[in-house]
């Protein structure tokens, strides 16, 4: 074999190297992209959670408890009248 034999053997051996390092650099690119994909983007919460899951807590303490007077008091309802009396309040 001559010489251009050799030259076209180190070209071809050269360029099997450099398809094979860009190869390497996409898989790596790749498994990079799958492992940023699957971090979980942390949840921001609203300042006021924490004062507000407690308030809530709190009512719902009071809501569970019975009245000490033993029942609630009963309803009254006050109701306007535009007739003659004047707009007074009269019990419904």
């Amino acid at each position: 074999m001559g010489e251009g034999s050799s030259v076209v053997s180190a070209y071809s051996s050269v360029t099997s190297m450099v398809m094979f390092l860009v190869a390497a650099g996409a898989a790596g690119v790749a498994i990079a992209a799958v492992m940023m994909g699957r971090r979980q983007k942390p949840i921001q919460t609203h300042p006021l959670q924490g004062a507000m899951t407690r308030r809530i807590a709190l009512f719902n303490e009071f809501g569970n408890r019975p009245a000490p007077s033993g029942g609630r008091p009963e309803r009254l309802v006050e109701m306007t009248t535009s007739g003659d009396n004047g707009g007074e309040y009269t019990l419904a």
